[in-house]
């Protein structure tokens, strides 16, 4: 299982963290959808039939603290919910669909 957050999420944060100019260099924890590789692979095919089956992986370990707290973040930048991966991969599926069309890949 691996945490998953979009970069617009991170970037949202990012910006909102730093305009509450906190005291220091404070961290906080960014929670998102967690997910096996193999889940994000299957809604990677839904999007894209024709890749079915070209995209595999091995079992890594997860060594990733998936059970932590965003409480200090919510509490900076106010509430937040991050996209679900199913929400990200269909921003970045148009895109590139967009760009293919376009003929800039």
């Amino acid at each position: 299982m691996w945490p998953r957050v979009s970069s617009p999420d991170v970037a949202t944060c990012f910006v909102a963290g730093a305009l509450k100019a906190p005291e220091g260099a404070p961290v906080y924890n960014m929670l998102g959808e967690v997910l096996t590789v193999e889940d994000m692979i299957g809604v990677i095919e839904e999007m894209f039939p024709s890749a079915r089956g070209t995209i595999t992986c091995r079992q890594p370990r997860n060594r990733m603290a998936n059970d932590v707290s965003d409480a200090g973040l919510q509490e900076l930048i106010g509430p937040f919910r991050p996209a679900t991966y199913r929400e990200g991969a269909a921003r970045t599926a148009e895109l590139f669909r967009s760009l293919m069309a376009a003929g800039r890949l």
